[in-house]
């Protein structure tokens, strides 16, 4: 995710950029109530060089990692760093609502900003190291379709980080998605990117998918007047 990447450079970050992060998720955090609910299978949409799934591995130690991650040299990087987990799989293509072999991606110079949608202008503004992007040539599948090839067991925990473009992630996955004890999406409060999926909307289809907003993960402060940007929604599946 965006401020797992940011957080990574830590004070050198802040120095150069002014950057305002506030981490909920800080090492003393309790995640009691994430452990409480067995998850088994961790599947992590968005993956970039394996930066989540590194550190919900450390929470989760006994649950497998499935990893999906476009952008061939953070994949090879995203193969190297699950290395150490086991039964984590890493898969060198995008989730979306199709299955497209030839879709365009527009790179950015920071990968993690990398998006299928183009960067707002919002964003550069924020966040000028970002600016710059090539296109890269990426595959996309539904994750309903691919869910036959994983070997999920138990309860199940997805993440969902991919620039603006989360419904399509939602549109290819709800019954796959509907099966999740608690799910984790990165969205914008701010237009990051063009023709990026609504705040409200990503949670009104989670309502819909029979899930509870319980809270955020993370946020993304704005380093020049300190307003949240982006927010990764924590959803629980609602239980009888």
């Amino acid at each position: 995710m965006l401020k797992t990447i940011l957080m990574k450079f830590g004070k050198k970050i802040g120095l150069i950029f002014g950057l305002d992060i506030r981490r909920t998720s800080s090492p003393e955090f309790n995640y009691k109530w994430l452990q409480n609910q067995n998850i088994q299978t961790i599947i992590d949409i968005g993956a970039n060089e394996g930066q989540f799934a590194e550190r919900i591995h450390k929470i989760l130690p006994e649950a497998k990692v499935y990893s999906f991650e476009p952008l061939n040299d953070c994949y090879c990087k995203l193969v190297s760093n699950l290395k150490h987990i086991a039964g984590s799989r890493a898969f060198n293509f995008a989730i979306g609502d199709v299955d497209d072999s030839n879709v365009e991606m527009r790179r950015s110079r920071f990968s993690p900003s990398s998006s299928l949608l183009k960067m707002a202008k919002l964003h550069k503004e924020e966040f000028p190291y970002t600016d710059g992007e090539i296109i890269e040539k990426i595959n996309v599948r539904r994750l309903d379709g691919i869910a036959n090839e994983l070997n999920i067991e138990g309860n199940m925990l997805i993440k969902i980080d991919v620039q603006g473009f989360e419904e399509k992630v939602l549109a290819g996955g709800i019954k796959t998605i509907s099966m999740a004890t608690v799910v984790i999406i990165e969205s914008s409060v701010e237009q990051l990117y063009e023709g990026q999926s609504s705040f409200d909307r990503v949670i009104d289809t989670m309502r819909k998918l029979g899930f509870a907003f319980k809270g955020c993960w993370d946020q993304l402060k704005s380093p020049i007047d300190g307003r949240v940007l982006s927010c990764d929604l924590i959803f629980m599946r609602i239980t009888n």
